[in-house]
């Protein structure tokens, strides 16, 4: 036998109001710790603030990425994404310099980057992968120790046919390393600050 109950408009909106908040709350329980982490490749410009709070101060006005006169900065430009038109250093691209005078923090007028004079600030950290670094491959190569700024000197080779080591504790996260590595894929990333 059939049911032939009818469902009126009040019923079914709030029966799919209640499924789509579900769904949504399914997905947004994390915290943005977890986002953070989920996207491990977005580092932010020296100064930022926690991502949490950077996120909520952050008014995409692009101040920061026009203000960087080595192009280091970019817009996040993934449509749909929470963090959609905020800054990030563009890894790969180019590379953060640390500018004595920050000129990405100064011209933040939302605090979401602060400037912090003298202070040479950790926005992550490089990581090597051993499988596409070309001195796996015995081709001789020291392109990511020449890049790396003198004041950080976190790369060093240990054997000649190894993969470099990175210091976690002098490596700044800059990216100078990426920049400059002929390996394909890249075989260095920089993942974020812990």
């Amino acid at each position: 036998m059939k049911n032939n109950k009818t469902v009126t408009r009040k019923e079914f909106l709030t029966s799919s109001a209640k499924q789509i908040f579900g769904f949504f709350a399914g997905i947004f329980s994390e915290t943005l710790d977890d986002i953070e982490n989920t996207f491990p490749d977005r580092i932010r410009p020296p100064g930022a603030i926690p991502e949490d709070e950077f996120l909520s101060k952050c008014t995409h006005c692009g101040k920061c990425v026009k203000a960087c006169q080595y192009s280091a900065i970019k817009l996040l430009d993934q449509i749909g994404s929470l963090d959609f038109g905020t800054p990030v250093i563009n890894i790969g691209g180019n590379y953060c310099r640390f500018c004595s005078d920050q000129p990405c923090s100064v011209a933040c007028d939302s605090s979401a980057l602060v400037f912090q004079p003298d202070k040479i600030e950790k926005i992550g950290t490089a990581v090597i992968s051993g499988e596409s670094c070309l001195r796996m491959q015995q081709i001789s190569c020291i392109a990511c120790s020449v890049a790396c700024p003198g004041k950080f000197n976190a790369i060093r080779f240990s054997q000649p046919t190894l993969p470099p080591v990175i210091s976690v504790e002098k490596c700044s996260g800059c990216g100078a390393c990426v920049a400059v590595c002929n390996a394909s894929p890249v075989a260095i990333k920089i993942i974020k600050k812990n």
